[in-house]
């Protein structure tokens, strides 16, 4: 973002002077789409406040108003051995790389398969669930991701709440995931 934007988007969005601390893209223009008109942004705030009055009322960014969300602790894939949450593609003990696609030995990049009958999730197949066809190992619908994120939910308490809770109750608001499974404070 130009010099000078930050303090307009504070301005224009009636957030305090010095609200917003950072601003980065998630994808780096030179690898934009030529002609791409929007990218997604991850802004850092001063204050939990900040960051609340921002997701509760929204952003006016280049005259746009745009809304956000709390960024979430997610689940991690290895991008060789394609398991989840246990480790990262530079600390990964398996030899080959395993297709994030069809499942098979060779790197995702390098697949040839174009149908989705012909994915094959490493994941599913690895727990023998029975339902690995169809889908690939980034498929936010795989019951083993669906289960791995359920444990990560678990464990980082922060994840069930849609604002970062402050004293204030109203921060207090479960994201709709956690709000069928009763009352849960922050504190």
């Amino acid at each position: 973002m130009q010099a000078g934007t930050l303090e307009t988007i504070e301005q224009v969005s009636g957030l305090s002077e010095m609200a917003i601390r950072e601003v980065r893209w998630i994808k780096p223009t030179r690898l934009r789409s030529p002609g791409q008109r929007t990218a997604i942004a991850i802004f850092g705030f001063a204050t939990q406040e900040g960051a609340n009055q921002a997701i509760r009322h929204g952003l006016f960014v280049e005259g746009k108003k745009v809304w956000g969300r709390k960024q979430m602790q997610e689940l991690r894939r290895c991008l060789k051995c394609q398991s989840f949450g246990v480790h990262k593609a530079a600390k990964c003990a398996l030899i080959h790389e395993v297709c994030g696609w069809c499942g098979k030995l060779h790197r995702t990049n390098e697949c040839q398969e174009t149908q989705q009958e012909g994915f094959e999730c490493s994941n599913c197949k690895t727990s023998k669930n029975g339902r690995h066809k169809g889908h690939g190992a980034s498929d936010r619908q795989c019951p083993v991701f669906i289960e791995r994120a359920r444990q990560i939910n678990q464990r980082c308490q922060e994840n069930r709440y849609k604002y970062f809770c402050t004293t204030d109750p109203e921060t207090w608001e479960n994201t709709d995931e956690y709000a069928r499974h009763g009352d849960m404070n922050c504190f």
